[in-house]
């Protein structure tokens, strides 16, 4: 009785091992549908701003979590001119390029 068990459990493993190897290949071969592809995003998908700083309190004064602002209860605002700062060369701020 144990042999048999022993023996359709080593036939059941053996048969889903090669289900999953077979579905793999299938999917491999097929090309993605139209649906599947990637497509270019309507906006622009990187916003630069700048937000006004935050004051972290006063001398050895700590803040907790939810007394930052901009995170979870407490909003930020822009900066009021909404522009990043650039250099005079009008580079990026990276450097070696």
């Amino acid at each position: 009785m144990w042999t048999t068990m022993y023996v359709v459990g080593i036939g059941l493993v053996v048969v889903l091992i090669w289900l999953v190897w077979w579905d793999s290949r299938r999917k491999r071969a097929q090309p993605p549908s139209v649906d599947e592809q990637p497509r270019r995003p309507k906006h622009r998908p990187h916003i630069d701003e700048t937000r006004e700083p935050d004051d972290f309190g006063a001398e050895g004064e700590r803040l907790g979590p939810h007394e930052f602002h901009g995170y979870g209860n407490l909003g930020s605002r822009p900066a009021r001119e909404n522009l990043p700062s650039h250099d005079d060369d009008g580079g990026g701020g990276r450097g070696g390029a």
